[in-house]
């Protein structure tokens, strides 16, 4: 059974517009990529895969070569004195997937 994940990832290391298209480039060409959302101006991406041919990993792994890594967007984790609001935040949770 197919089952589809979403999730959505800071990109550290994305310095310009072109970093954002090669990122784009090569994650849509990863087998069992289904979809991508990438904001430059946010530096955040939005996967949608098929966790059966791929994983957080391979998808993390393949963008490394360009210089950058993924760290997830973590809901209600903030850190103290952190001005998050809450939503979705990057605070204190997960480690970069580097």
């Amino acid at each position: 059974m197919i089952v589809i994940e979403k999730k959505k990832f800071v990109v550290e290391g994305i310095h310009c517009g072109c970093c954002a298209i090669s990122i784009e480039m090569i994650l849509r060409n990863q087998e069992g990529v289904q979809s991508i959302s990438l904001s430059f101006a946010n530096k955040e991406v939005i996967i949608e895969y098929d966790n059966e041919k791929t994983d957080l990993s391979n998808i993390a792994e393949s963008i490394k070569p360009l210089g950058c890594s993924c760290v997830p967007r973590i809901k209600g984790n903030n850190k103290e004195g952190c001005d998050c609001d809450g939503e979705e935040n990057l605070c204190g949770g997960g480690d970069a997937l580097r």
